[in-house]
């Protein structure tokens, strides 16, 4: 049986891309030109804005797993994608009372969780990119965003769900 692909997720300061994370072992490499990369038990990373290194450096020595540490990710205010791009269409962070539980992208994606079993299809929308951040709801969002055709109708199921879209960077 082959080894588990590793997950791997674009993380965003509001609609700036600031480093792409995987989980399996690897080098740590700065946005800034020269130097080594050290190597990390838990971890492979390019970061892409030398703006965030620091907070992003600090995030990660708290942090005792890649779970964990996209966990904190989250908690400071940064969003995950499975997809990376620059020039982000317009994002939401989707929150439940003041919880975050996921971001969404107007712009076409796959959906992903940070649970998802690896034996579950991710589906793929024409409308939307979203990124389920707990358990409890990566379901309920997959589910909305396959029966949904439009942005509009993403928005009016999340909205049933008792969800609010609160601008990225917000």
């Amino acid at each position: 049986m082959a080894p588990p692909t590793p997950r791997t997720f674009h993380v965003y300061a509001g609609p700036t891309l600031v480093l792409t994370a995987q989980d399996t072992p690897g080098t740590l490499r700065s946005s800034v030109r020269g130097g080594a990369f050290p190597t990390h038990p838990f971890l492979d990373a390019q970061a892409w804005d030398a703006a965030h290194e620091h907070e992003l450096r600090a995030l990660l020595l708290d942090a005792r797993s890649f779970d964990g540490f996209l966990r904190g990710l989250i908690h400071a205010g940064f969003d995950l994608a499975s997809e990376r791009f620059r020039g982000s269409p317009p994002g939401h962070r989707l929150m439940r009372d003041d919880a975050p539980v996921g971001a969404v992208w107007e712009r076409a994606g796959r959906f992903a969780a940070l649970t998802w079993p690896a034996s579950r299809p991710t589906p793929h929308s024409e409308h939307a990119l979203l990124t389920a951040y707990t358990e409890e709801h990566a379901e309920l969002l997959a589910d909305a965003l396959q029966r949904s055709s439009s942005m509009d109708e993403l928005r009016a199921l999340l909205s049933a769900l008792q969800l609010r879209l609160a601008p990225l960077g917000a």
